[in-house]
């Protein structure tokens, strides 16, 4: 997340002020040399790594709670799944080039609940020579990049995506 914040106030309980548009970003596959990996990232690696990185971050929470919230997210998240699928995809198959698409359902009616159909419907994996995905597409996921690209806070994807403990089902499509 990226926003402008203004300095909390000097009494009171903590708070902060958000000021102007709060940007959600969306990581590359893979890190590069100067970054940890993080975010989607870590559904790459075995559990017990990814709690380990985690943990980094979060060294106030509880280790085995890390673990169990990352077991319910691999079996029941999209992301997660389609995070593995593509990496899975690459190790298999180096040469060829790939990037993973998460699309909206173009049929949703935007002012009521659409529970998924299946954890399989919300990305899609393009391989072709040329690299490019069909243009109409919205949330683009490379193998290598060198920066974190800004997700559309009009994409039903979104909220899901930025924020996997409220969503963990992935409810966008």
């Amino acid at each position: 997340m990226r926003a402008e914040i203004k300095a909390p106030p000097r009494t009171g309980p903590y708070s902060f002020h958000i000021h102007g548009q709060i940007y959600h970003m969306i990581s590359p596959l893979y890190s590069n040399e100067r970054k940890k990996p993080g975010y989607g990232q870590l559904y790459i690696f075995d559990s017990s790594e990814a709690s380990n990185r985690r943990m980094e971050n979060n060294q106030a929470c509880l280790q085995s709670v890390m673990e169990k919230l990352d077991a319910l997210l691999r079996s029941i998240n999209p992301f997660a799944e389609s995070y593995l699928q593509m990496h899975q995809l690459i190790q298999s198959n180096p040469a060829v080039n790939v990037k993973m698409v998460f699309m909206e359902h173009p049929d949703l009616y935007l002012r009521r609940y659409n529970a998924p159909t299946s954890r399989t419907n919300v990305a899609a994996i393009f391989v072709g020579d040329d690299g490019e995905p069909p243009a109409n597409r919205d949330i683009c996921i490379y193998p290598v990049a060198d920066s974190y690209k800004n997700i559309s806070p009009l994409n039903q994807c979104n909220d899901p995506m930025v924020y996997p403990l409220l969503f963990p089902n992935g409810e966008c499509c």
